[in-house]
């Protein structure tokens, strides 16, 4: 009997569920999920259900995750580092500092999420 490799990780109402496959995920998760969320009256998102391979990456919490190489990145996504340049206090804020900002709130984005995403690498 093969052992199929499901994993669940939740934050509040959000979620990812990683797989062995795209098929997998597919066939028979998609719509174990589906079923359970509309006995209680939900349903999945379309423009925000997606089924990728890791090493395409997703975005999960503002963060951006993903594997390279063999390595688990987790970095903020690009449409949270441009709403924070573009954001007034930023604007005020000579470019050094922004550089150290950035560098500071990834590296601590990164330890708070090393802990909840453990379970994807």
């Amino acid at each position: 009997m093969k052992l199929l490799r499901v994993r669940l990780v939740r934050y509040a109402d959000d979620f990812i569920i990683t797989g062995s496959s795209k098929e997998l995920l597919e066939k028979e998760v998609k719509p174990c999920v589906e079923a359970f969320l509309a006995e209680r009256g939900l349903q999945l998102s379309q423009e925000k259900t997606k089924i990728t391979h890791i090493s395409e990456g997703f975005d999960f919490l503002g963060q951006n995750v993903r594997k390279y190489d063999g390595k688990l990145l987790i970095k903020p996504s690009a449409k949270n580092v441009k709403a924070f340049l573009d954001s007034p206090s930023c604007h005020a804020s000579c470019r050094l500092d922004r550089t150290v900002t950035l560098r500071g709130t990834e590296e601590m984005t990164w330890l708070g999420t090393e802990r909840s995403l453990s379970s994807v690498r």
